[in-house]
């Protein structure tokens, strides 16, 4: 499987975000609180179904990942909207 795309909008720091994923190795860094682990629990969230009601930015009702990747040569999405 590989990662070609993450959406978040509303996900803990990300109002709204979209991560283009390209071949190869991704490094995720940035400051304390910039977003990274968010990014790591939207992935979770998306590939194995988990609730979005805690990962939702405070003051928010509602919240979506879109998840796309590849897997034996076809493109699928997952989206988890809350």
């Amino acid at each position: 499987m590989i990662i070609k795309q993450l959406t978040l909008e509303n996900i803990r720091s990300h109002k709204s975000t979209e991560i283009e994923f390209v071949e190869g190795k991704t490094l995720i860094r940035g400051d304390i609180g910039s977003g990274k682990s968010s990014i790591m629990m939207s992935i979770e969230a998306a590939l194995f179904g988990k609730k979005l009601k805690q990962l939702i930015r405070k003051g928010k009702e509602n919240g979506r990942i879109e998840l796309t990747f590849e897997i034996q040569d076809e493109n699928r999405n997952i989206k988890n909207i809350q």
